[in-house]
């Protein structure tokens, strides 16, 4: 904003505070939207992979736009900037809650790993501006964006293929083992018992 837009120190503090309102709401409102969709019979899976996607590729799309805009047009700036992180807001209705779904006893350390890695860009990202935008110019903030969107579309392409919010076999509890296992269990051994008896008269008869 300082850069290109030119604001003020006092507009920049004031405007740079406005995209974070609107991520605030965008969390909220996918949290109630997402708990209702789930309620009224649309899977955990297609869920999360909805709002994943329009965080991602929404953000993505408003995030290039923003790139675009120079300082005759702060406005229009400012009001796509908070569209694209109003939007990264929605995630928290998709993989940011995602662990709880697919493994609610591991949530905490699933999302201690994951968190991790995800810190790392906010390790390298500075040193990345840094080298891009050594000039600070339009063209150059344009490129830090276009990198941003693409690995944010990367992420995105990545969970439509692989996510899923069904409970892992590997995170249930024994006695979290479904109806159906136990009536399929407890029909292979009344199978084996009824082998067995048949078997056993069966040999009684043969000795007779």
């Amino acid at each position: 904003m300082k850069e290109v837009l030119h604001f003020d120190i006092k507009e920049n503090g004031l405007f740079s505070a406005v995209p974070y309102i609107g991520f605030w709401l965008g969390i909220n409102v996918a949290g109630i939207t997402a708990d209702y969709m789930r309620s009224h019979g649309f899977s955990t899976t297609f869920v999360r992979k909805l709002f994943q996607t329009i965080a991602m590729v929404g953000a993505s799309a408003f995030l290039i736009a923003t790139g675009y805009m120079d300082c005759t047009q702060p406005g229009a700036a400012i009001i796509l900037l908070t569209c694209a992180v109003t939007l990264t807001g929605l995630q928290y209705a998709g993989f940011i809650v995602n662990h709880v779904d697919i493994a609610p006893k591991y949530a905490g350390i699933l999302f201690g790993i994951s968190n991790t890695f995800a810190t790392l860009s906010g390790i390298f990202a500075p040193y990345v501006v840094g080298v891009v935008t050594k000039n600070s110019t339009q063209r150059q903030w344009q490129t830090v964006f276009y990198i941003t969107a693409t690995i944010m579309m990367a992420g995105a392409i990545f969970y439509l293929i692989f996510g899923t919010g069904d409970l892992q076999p590997w995170a249930k509890e024994k006695e979290e083992i479904s109806d159906t296992e136990i009536k399929n269990s407890q029909e292979m051994v009344e199978a084996d018992l009824a082998k067995g008896s048949t078997e056993k008269n069966d040999n009684c008869v043969t000795r007779m």
